[in-house]
């Protein structure tokens, strides 16, 4: 699957971590919604990755991350849950006349409970797997250097 790529630049540099900022997605660019939607709209994101071109403060950047991760990650936060949500919802349907609450109730209870217990266990799921390398985003290029200042060492 074809890698995504970004471009950013390059707020600061320390201890060999790059903290780069990141306008709006250029995938908003071909999107048919791209109107209608302001997720991204004027939005920057900081990202803290490892420095590993040796930029400097001002430098911009590409940033790649594989395309098939970015759909196994959009599996897991969205669709996921909801799968979760529906079956709570039928399972607290048919269970909650046995326990003496309405069906509609029932649904909304299990319903919300099992997307909660499946946001809880992707959140640990998260967190226990660190940043994998096939899903972590990573610098790939310069694109264009800052200018430098007569001061500057080299």
């Amino acid at each position: 699957m074809e890698e995504i790529k970004e471009r950013g630049i390059i707020e600061r540099v320390e201890a060999g971590i790059a903290t780069i900022r990141v306008m709006r997605h250029s995938a908003c660019e071909h999107c048919e919604s791209k109107g209608a939607c302001d997720i991204f709209e004027g939005k920057e994101v900081l990202v803290d990755l490892p420095n590993e071109l040796n930029a400097r403060p001002g430098d911009e950047v590409e940033l790649t991350v594989a395309g098939g991760s970015l759909l196994k990650l959009s599996i897991m936060v969205y669709f996921i849950p909801v799968l979760a949500l529906v079956v709570g919802a039928y399972i607290g349907g048919l269970w909650g006349p046995s326990m003496g609450l309405s069906a509609t109730l029932g649904s909304v209870l299990t319903g919300l409970g099992a997307m909660v217990i499946t946001f809880l266990f992707l959140r640990m799921l998260d967190k226990s797997s660190g940043n994998k390398e096939g899903y972590a985003p990573r610098m790939t290029r310069i694109i264009s250097s800052a200018p430098t200042s007569p001061g500057d060492s080299i």
